[in-house]
């Protein structure tokens, strides 16, 4: 997972972990970045974020390819990113 935006800027995330579990981070500065290893046979990915500054993006990255990626832009914009089967 990855959370984009501009330097300075901090985010309120929230992931989904390997087995589906919910995290909660709230006030992360960005870049903000967190690596999922896992060896189960498939993965659901989401990410959601909401951030301070003008504009926000989400990245997620399976085995080194982006499998999706968003960006928004605008007072306090939210993004989310969702890879139903990684």
């Amino acid at each position: 997972y990855e959370i984009f935006g501009p330097a300075g800027a901090t985010a309120n995330i929230n992931y989904w972990d390997a087995e589906a579990n919910t995290h909660q981070v709230n006030a992360a500065p960005l870049p903000w970045t967190f690596t999922i290893s896992t060896t189960l046979p498939s993965v659901s990915a989401n990410i959601m974020a909401q951030s301070d500054g003008d504009r926000i993006g989400c990245r997620i990255t399976v085995d080194n390819v982006v499998k999706e990626e968003k960006q928004s832009a605008g007072v306090n914009p939210q993004t989310f990113c969702l890879v139903k089967s990684a």
